[in-house]
């Protein structure tokens, strides 16, 4: 979920029966590593005032998930005071809110903050939830290539995944969120990549090249992008890191299998400091690394 900064609701609203409201079966669907991005904590939306509401005995399960951005609350849980309510489906163990990422909300910093009611911020503390920052790369609403949803390296967000099922569907990975510090799987097909929303654009050639090459960034220097071109001449895994002139990882531009061609990518350094970076391409037997200056 990535929601406009002026207009939209809650990152979702999880709903059951109406008429009756206590009508079986009721709604549990369970979701893992989803990331919520509000309107932003300090935004005017007022109507983007809870990250999750659930309500007419809807229940349902969320792990491994970050929510973040959102102008007011966290979440609440329809509590009618007696009878079937969605209260009584988190009392019956059919909704869970469990080993979560939240952070960064309007009304405040606290799971008092965040949460208003006792029975809640009960589930939420016995159930693994942390209120802490995920270190997301970027977050932008605008065609300014300046979001970028993975965590960075040493996110609190790359460790602790509670595991999905092993069942077919889910596919069990170790991180929280939707999305790893390595590939942005939304380069290539989303609307968000499309217009140039994304901090990692990329272009492919299918045209075979004879030699594996990682070519000089342009420009260099540069503020706040540049051009990165490498070339592969067989298909096979490729990764594209940049590094600080200490060797700590900044960034991962690709981690995957590429095709054999020609590859153009334009990269944002976001908020990185003025300073000379390295960017290494790694593939079977190879690695070749080349230096780039950043200068703000």
């Amino acid at each position: 979920v990535l929601q406009d900064a002026e207009t939209g609701n809650r990152g979702a609203e999880q709903d059951g029966g109406t008429t009756p409201e206590d009508g079986m079966p009721y709604a549990m669907p369970t979701i893992y590593n989803a990331t919520y991005i509000g309107s932003g904590s300090t935004s005017d939306n007022l109507d983007n005032d809870l990250a999750l509401i659930f309500r007419d005995n809807a229940g349902g399960k969320y792990y491994n998930c970050i929510f973040t951005e959102f102008a007011d609350m966290a979440v609440k849980v329809e509590d009618l005071g007696s009878g079937e309510d969605s209260r009584a489906r988190l009392e019956a163990g059919e909704l869970m809110l469990s080993n979560n990422i939240w952070w960064n909300f309007g009304a405040g910093s606290t799971l008092d903050d965040i949460v208003e009611q006792d029975f809640l911020r009960t589930h939420l503390a016995a159930n693994n939830n942390q209120i802490v920052d995920p270190k997301l790369n970027g977050i932008s609403r605008t065609n300014d290539s300046m979001l970028d949803p993975r965590p960075a390296a040493d996110s609190p967000a790359m460790a602790g995944s509670m595991m999905p099922p092993n069942d077919g569907f889910f596919t069990q990975v170790s991180y929280i969120g939707a999305f790893s510090s390595g590939v942005n799987w939304m380069k290539g097909w989303s609307y968000l990549d499309a217009v140039d929303v994304l901090s990692v654009r990329e272009s492919f050639r299918s045209s075979v090249p004879s030699a594996l090459t990682l070519e000089q960034n342009y420009p260099n220097p540069f503020n706040p992008s540049t051009t990165i071109r490498f070339a592969v001449p067989q298909s096979g895994h490729v990764r594209l890191a940049v590094y600080n002139m200490y060797g700590q990882l900044v960034d991962v531009l690709v981690d995957d299998m590429r095709e054999a061609g020609s590859y153009t990518l334009t990269w944002t350094a976001g908020s990185l400091s003025t300073g000379t970076y390295i960017y290494t391409m790694q593939t079977a037997g190879t690695v070749q690394s080349r230096t780039m200056s950043l200068v703000k």
